[in-house]
């Protein structure tokens, strides 16, 4: 994967919460750092992040998103035994 950093950039860092984080964007590239992990974002490759995890944000002025938080217990409350499967989108895990 090519770590493209925009020339001029924003970087907004999230620590650890009870929100899932979803990344949609609508222009630009951008860059999600969660742990090890990296994505690169683009209008076609979103990217979802675990609650719990913090997260690395990094995008140029020309990047547009939708950006959503879901608090963890919300997005699946009868769910508990679901904890720790593991998805993977655009190489960034989420845990349900």
């Amino acid at each position: 994967m090519a770590n493209r950093r925009p020339l001029a950039f924003t970087s907004i860092h999230f620590g650890a919460s009870d929100y899932a984080r979803l990344q949609l964007p609508l222009r630009g590239i951008g860059m999600t750092r969660s742990g090890e992990m990296s994505a690169e974002v683009t209008p076609s490759s979103p990217c979802i992040t675990s609650a719990g995890r913090p997260v690395q944000l990094e995008y140029g002025s020309d990047f547009e998103q939708v950006f959503v938080r879901v608090n963890a217990t919300a997005l699946c409350p009868t769910c508990s035994e679901a904890q720790g499967d593991v998805l993977k989108l655009n190489e960034v895990s989420a845990r349900i």
